[in-house]
């Protein structure tokens, strides 16, 4: 029986991230746990009822797309999180880290 082998090459590069785009993902990560409480608080995963119930909580001063995005993956987030509770009951739920 034949064992396939993957090589990876990788590239290191020196980036220094400006505090701009820091702080828009601060602030975007804050969204999705702020998404990701109102759907557990709800009881709402789906795109839609997760949008009108949380779009007002989100931050105002952020463009309408970032809301968005930040609504579309935290019902991705809460799709998995519930699928991965039916496997395993007692397992507990983790907000994105600081």
């Amino acid at each position: 029986m034949a064992s396939l082998v993957l090589a990876m090459k990788t590239v290191r590069q020196k980036h220094q991230v400006s505090p701009e785009v820091l702080r828009l993902l601060d602030e975007f990560r804050r969204m999705v746990n702020v998404c990701i409480a109102v759907g557990i608080e709800e009881n709402v995963s789906s795109l839609k009822t997760l949008s009108m119930k949380s779009y007002h909580r989100l931050s105002r001063d952020m463009l309408s797309y970032y809301r968005l995005c930040a609504i579309s993956k935290t019902t991705i987030i809460l799709h998995n999180y519930r699928k991965a509770k039916k496997k395993s009951p007692a397992q507990g739920f983790q907000m994105l880290g600081s």
